[in-house]
């Protein structure tokens, strides 16, 4: 899925710079043919990702930082948190290891 470059404001395809999507999302970062791929992307509720993108989902190594406080630190795929991480909670409490995504039964 190509990002609607419409509101974008970057000097090529491919370097850095800014997205601004229809939902309230923004894209900070680089972008690679029209792709953003690395950078920091806020969310209207005021969460934030910084970290590594692919076909604009969460996918590879990266932060999220929750609105309530809680940060996510690890890896993703497809905007799913899936690999080696630590979810830490704002009361101090975490979780450190494996995430799994399981399939659902058919």
């Amino acid at each position: 899925m190509k990002a609607d470059l419409s509101s974008c404001v970057f000097p090529s395809e491919t370097g850095h710079g800014v997205l601004y999507y229809n939902d309230g999302r923004v894209f900070s970062g680089h972008f690679q043919d029209d792709d953003p791929v690395t950078g920091t992307l806020t969310f209207p509720d005021g969460s934030q990702y910084c970290g590594e993108l692919y076909n604009q989902a969460r996918h590879g190594f990266g932060t999220y930082y929750f609105n309530d406080g809680s940060t996510y630190e690890g890896m993703s795929c497809m905007n799913v948190f899936e690999g080696q991480g630590r979810m830490t909670w704002p009361d101090g409490g975490w979780y450190e290891g494996e995430w799994l995504v399981r399939s659902s039964p058919a």
